[in-house]
Order: C-alpha cells, then sequence, then structure tokens
C-alpha cells in the first residue's frame, strides 16, 4: 500500500488544531501582505498555489506544485483570510497526485464562507522564503455535508484471499445524531470506489461512465470503518476511495444545488499474484528450540518467518525419521492433524495463515527430531502447491538445570542431635533446564574417597553416614546424621545432578565442588539466649522464683542458675570452680524448665539472680555467652 498524494491524517490534526481557535471569515476577503510571511532572502523559486477546491462544507483542497529542494527541509506555508499566522504543513507530510500536484486539506471553515488562499514555503535549513505568488479563492458548500476524513488504509486480505480482494479502512464519520433519530451530518453510507489503475487513472475515480471490471462500487452500512472488497482480478494495480453520504443528502438530494461531501483523497494497492512462484518465503529462516525446563522433553518450539504472497496455511512436519523429505515427496496426508497416517512415523500441525510459530508435544525424550515448514497455496498443500523450508534439526535433551550444590554446612543444633550436620543448598532452577535428582557424596578431606550417600543406580553407601531423603526440588537444607561432632577432621560434601537418559544414569558433577566443616558445639550466642527476664519472691519462706525463656539457637542440656546476695555480680567469678566459690550459689535445671524456684535463701535478705545455659559433653563444660541481665529479688 502506498500513498498516491498529500495529506495524511497526521497534516489534517495539525490543521485542526491550527484552526480550532483561529477560523472564520472577515469582511475583507483578500488576503493583507502584511498578513503574510515577509520576503526573505535567499528566495526560493515556487509557483505558489495552483487551485482551491471545496470539498465539504467546512473543508476545501489548497493545491500546488512541489517547491525544489528536500521535502524534508521544506515547510509550506498556507494562509487565508483571517489567520494571525500561516499554517505551517511538513513537505515530509505531502505526497504528489496523479497530476503531480501536493494537496492539503484545510479544515474548520465555515459553512458558505468564501476564502481566498496563497500557498508560500520556507526551507528551514537555509532559512529561505518564496514570496507569496498569486492567490486563489473558493466558497465552501452552502448545506452542511459529512464531516469525514476518506480513507486511511487499504490492504491486501492475507492469504489466497489476497489475490481478488483487499481490506479498506477509514475513520467514523462525526455523527451528531443518533440511529433513530439522526442529525443531517450523520453518516448514512459509506462509499467505497475501485478503479482499475492499470486502465483507468485517478481522474477517473467518480466517473460514473466507467463499471466493471474497470470501475467497482461497494456501499457499506454507517456503522461500519472498514469493508473487505472482493471480486478484484489478480495482480492489479487499484486507486481506491471512500466517501461518506449524510443521512440531510439522502432527505434533500433530489435538489441538484444539494452536495455531498467530495474529499479527493485516494490510495493504491496492487493485488497478490497466484501461483506458487509468487510465493517469497525465507526457507532458511526457521529457527527451532526446546521449551523451558523439563517441557523441553517432549516439546520444542518452531518459529519462521511471515511468507508473502497468497497461501492458504502453514504446516509443520517433524518426526525421528531423517528421511523427512523423501516422504514429503511422496504422498503426505492431505489433511494436517498430528500422526499421518500414510507413516505413522511423522507428524504435522497446521498453522494459520497469519502464524508464525508453534509448539510441538508429545516428543520422544532424549530423541533427535527433523523438522520442516511448508507454506501451502491450497488446501491438501500438495507438492505442487507449497514451498518447502530446510530441514531443522533438534534434541529433545534439554540442558540440565542450574544448581547451586552445597553452599554452607552447619554443625549440630540440638544437644539430643549431636551427629547431625546441616548442608545449605538451593532449589534448582528447573526453568533453565531438567533434572531427575540429586546425589550427595562424602569427600575425605584429601580428595581420595569420595562416598556416595544417595546414589540412585545403587552404588551402596560404604560410610557410617546417612542422609535423610529430601525433594531435590524444593529442599533448602539437607541433613547429614552419624556424625562425629568432636572429629578435628573436617567433613566435606558435595551434591550435584543426575539425569536418566534413555534408561542410562548420567551424573553432571562438571560443577560439582566439596564445601567442609569441622564439627563443633555450639552454646547458644548472646543474641540467642539474653539471660533471666525475672525474680520474684517464692511461693514460700525463703524462695524466689527465677524466670528466663528458651534460646533461639545453640546446644545445651541445662540451664544454669547462680545466686549471691546483692552485691557485684559476675559470671565468671561465679563459673570459676565446680561447686561454685562463695558466696555464689549453683542450681542446675533441666533444658525444658522456663522458670525454677530457688529455696534455703535468707528471709528479708536481697540476693542477685542469673541464668545462662549449660553443657557437659565429654568431660567439657560449654556455656552460653554471658550475659548482664541480672535481677534483685528478695525471698518472703
Amino acid at each position: 500500500m502506498q500513498w498516491s498524494w498529500n495529506n495524511i491524517h497526521l497534516v489534517w490534526l495539525a490543521g485542526i488544531l491550527t484552526l480550532s481557535a483561529c477560523v472564520g471569515t472577515i469582511e475583507d476577503t483578500k488576503v493583507k501582505k502584511s498578513e503574510t510571511i515577509p520576503v526573505a532572502i535567499p528566495s526560493i523559486s515556487f509557483d505558489g498555489i495552483f487551485s482551491a477546491e471545496p470539498v465539504a462544507h467546512d473543508k476545501v483542497d489548497v493545491k500546488f506544485f512541489p517547491a525544489p529542494g528536500d521535502a524534508a527541509d521544506l515547510v509550506y506555508l498556507v494562509n487565508y483570510d483571517g489567520l494571525s499566522a500561516p499554517l505551517t504543513v511538513p513537505g515530509l507530510y505531502l505526497r504528489p497526485n496523479y497530476l503531480g500536484l501536493l494537496v492539503y486539506t484545510v479544515l474548520g471553515l465555515k459553512t458558505n464562507a468564501a476564502y481566498n488562499f496563497e500557498v508560500q514555503v520556507k526551507n528551514v535549513k537555509t532559512g529561505g522564503y518564496s514570496q507569496a505568488e498569486g492567490q486563489k479563492s473558493a466558497t465552501t458548500f452552502a448545506n452542511i455535508t459529512a464531516n469525514f476524513l476518506g480513507i486511511q488504509n487499504v490492504k491486501t486480505m492475507p492469504g489466497l484471499a489476497g489475490i481478488n480482494s483487499v481490506k479498506v479502512e477509514w475513520a467514523e464519520a462525526e455523527r451528531q445524531g443518533s440511529a433513530f433519530v439522526p442529525k443531517d451530518i450523520d453518516p448514512n453510507k459509506y462509499i467505497i470506489t475501485l478503479i482499475n489503475g492499470d486502465v483507468l487513472s485517478p481522474s477517473d475515480m467518480h466517473n460514473t461512465a466507467f463499471s466493471e471490471p474497470f470501475r467497482k462500487v461497494v456501499y457499506v452500512n454507517p456503522a461500519e470503518i472498514n469493508s473487505v472488497v472482493g471480486g478484484l482480478a489478480a495482480d492489479t494495480l487499484y486507486y481506491v476511495s471512500v466517501r461518506a453520504i449524510h443521512y440531510g443528502y439522502t432527505v434533500y438530494g433530489s435538489d441538484v444545488t444539494y452536495k455531498k461531501e467530495v474529499n479527493s483523497k485516494y490510495m493504491e494497492i496492487k493485488t497478490l499474484k497466484g501461483g506458487i512462484n509468487n510465493l517469497d518465503f525465507n526457507t532458511e529462516g526457521v529457527t527451532v528450540a526446546l521449551m523451558p525446563g523439563t517441557e523441553g522433553l517432549t516439546s520444542i518450539s518452531a518459529q519462521w518467518e511471515e511468507a508473502a504472497g497468497a497461501f492458504d496455511s502453514y504446516r509443520v512436519y517433524y518426526s525421528a525419521n531423517p528421511a523427512i523429505l523423501a516422504y514429503l515427496s511422496g504422498t503426505p496426508d492431505g489433511v494436517c492433524d498430528g500422526r499421518e497416517t500414510n507413516n505413522i512415523n511423522y507428524f504435522c500441525k497446521q498453522v494459520d495463515y497469519t502464524g508464525t510459530s508453534a509448539i510441538l508435544i508429545d516428543m520422544i525424550p532424549n530423541t533427535q527430531y527433523y523438522v520442516v515448514v511448508a507454506v501451502c497455496q491450497s488446501t491438501t498443500c500438495t507438492p505442487s502447491t507449497r514451498v518447502l523450508s530446510s530441514v531443522e534439526v533438534i534434541e529433545t535433551t534439554p540442558q540440565v538445570a542450574l544448581y547451586s550444590g552445597v553452599m554452607a554446612i552447619e554443625p549440630a543444633r540440638e544437644f539430643n542431635k549431636l551427629d547431625e550436620l546441616y548442608l545449605q543448598v538451593q532449589p534448582p532452577d528447573l526453568a533453565s533446564g531438567v533434572m531427575d535428582g540429586v546425589i550427595v557424596e562424602y569427600v575425605n578431606y584429601n580428595g581420595t574417597t569420595i562416598v556416595p550417600l544417595n546414589h540412585p543406580g545403587g552404588v551402596p553407601n560404604i560410610s557410617p553416614l546417612n542422609i535423610l531423603s529430601f525433594n531435590y526440588q524444593s529442599a533448602t537444607e539437607l541433613v547429614i546424621t552419624n556424625a562425629f561432632p568432636f572429629s578435628d577432621v573436617p567433613y566435606c560434601f558435595q551434591a550435584f545432578p543426575y539425569t536418566w537418559e534413555n534408561g542410562v544414569l548420567v551424573e553432571h558433577r562438571e560443577n560439582a565442588v566439596p564445601n567442609c566443616l569441622v564439627p563443633k558445639v555450639n552454646p547458644p550466642t548472646a543474641l540467642q539466649f539474653s539471660g533471666a527476664t525475672g525474680c520474684l519472691p517464692g511461693a514460700g519462706p525463703g524462695g524466689v522464683l527465677v524466670s528466663w525463656e528458651k534460646p533461639q539457637g545453640g546446644i545445651y542440656s541445662h540451664f544454669e542458675i547462680f545466686v549471691r546476695p546483692e552485691g557485684t555480680f559476675n559470671f565468671g567469678d561465679a563459673t570459676a570452680s565446680d561447686p561454685p566459690p562463695a558466696p555464689y550459689i549453683r542450681r542446675l535445671v533441666n533444658e525444658n524448665t522456663v522458670e525454677y524456684t530457688v529455696e534455703g535463701l535468707t528471709t528479708g535478705q536481697t540476693y542477685r539472680v542469673g541464668v545462662i545455659t549449660y553443657v557437659n559433653i565429654n568431660g567439657t563444660i560449654k556455656r552460653s555467652e554471658f550475659n548482664s541481665n541480672t535481677w534483685s529479688c528478695t525471698p518472703n
């Protein structure tokens, strides 16, 4: 589709915006020279306005020949009565019509009003102006017409329909009434006119002396803004226009002086050629790719560049048999619907002529496939009515999913689970590829011994270590048991994906990196356990009730309570010996306790108390970090 002349919609809009605040007639109908652009140097040789022709009650077509120079550097200045500044029209927005004239439609004029028009040109690069070269007058129509901007677009229909049909589009004419009570200005119908450009010229567009097949007229309901026109000749140039008949014309049109809008805008289009030789398809432009993640085991996507020309549809043929071209040169099914009946080893997926991609599913994992795209001019896609792409080859073996492996190892967290280690991992990115599971291996610290702890292929675990079962798709922590918590030698582990490919286990240990840790017992930190939270007189005489909260982490087996008469309290002094030195009193209570009454104290004497955690592992005592939360209280 090409423009055949000027005023594309952007220029019309510019005219509308400019005129909205400064349109009208004045008593003096001559354009005063003082109101035009003054003469400039250097000057531009320009003939000025050629004609001014009314086309509606509020529109006039101003016509002029192009000025010399690059259109990108030129701005045309359209002036008429009463404007304080001329309308500026970029030269790039205008295209010559069949007579070589540029046409600009001035909008927003008054009904039945006479105007004088002139046109100058300015070169924005050199600063040069033309001088005004005469004026042309025009009077807008005396009656209301449709407010309509004419044809906006025309294009060939896709597929085989493009041989003999086109789609014409326009913007709706102004409507002020309703379908039940229309106003005179409302559109009553649109008239599409097409003329054979190989025989006639645009000057014949509205010459009723010509009829089909050289001139075709189609009437369209006013509710529509596009229409498909068929019955055209193949490979033929057509000029196309759209005009609007307003409701008032259906009432008063018998009066020869009553007018309808006669916009002169037209566009040109060429219908498509038939025949396979006129198909334009990039046979090397097909690409195939596996679908993301595990979908790539059984499905692929195929994409291609849009074909140009007249055709019915696309077909995507695929098979695990490399002889796919030999099959297609024979007698493939006329109907494309999955598995071929002529040979069950081949498959076909049909795609509408507007499509440029397809998803192929239900494929065999880890298998090489051969893919061909056909552009079909017939519904049965016979060899004489199709164009085949080159063969694309792809294997349904996606890359292995990204997996972090063992990122860190944490030691035991509870006194009754000192043999546990915790491997920190991240779930695999299954959108990046596939995997069937994770193998975890123990690696001795010098790397000479590697023992799988959960080998899916049956390799035994010969170490004393065990790994608790886990879901590899979501696990963020893997638990190892039977580790010796007091080892001076580091424990090292690595984890990596595996896949099953046609029944064969494939270990993907390329990026496996061991991570190591020397086991240790960590009591609670000061942040994990802050000590006593209160102290009150006990229920009976000589007792105080001490309370605390359970630690948020760390290993402990007991809580250790220290009490001394009011004075300087120091955990370092209290734990210097066992039993503690005077004046400290010590009580050791169960790990599940969160309050305890210390008895045997002197009634009425004030004491200070503190609490820390305690664990004795094979004679080694570990306490939580000392805290400053000591409390003062007096027993009853």
